[in-house]
């Protein structure tokens, strides 16, 4: 049988324990969140580079037409 100190020291290193994985999930959490913020700039980068080309084509289109007989 355990004396009060031993489960007092058991007790509180499961704790110690616990604040750790608790603290290596929220770092892991807050990566995984900087890397989703940094995906979703690049899809807009991506839209916006997509607008600008499909304007550049349209406007190529209407030269390219103005030139055909």
């Amino acid at each position: 049988m355990h004396d009060v100190a031993t489960v007092i020291t058991d007790i509180s290193n499961m704790t110690k324990q616990q604040m750790e994985s608790i603290q290596a999930t929220s770092q892991q959490s807050q990566e995984v969140t900087a890397m989703a913020e940094q995906q979703s700039e690049t899809i807009q980068n991506m839209s916006k580079t997509a607008q600008i080309l499909s304007t550049h084509a349209n406007q190529l289109k209407a030269t390219i037409e103005r030139f055909t007989i």
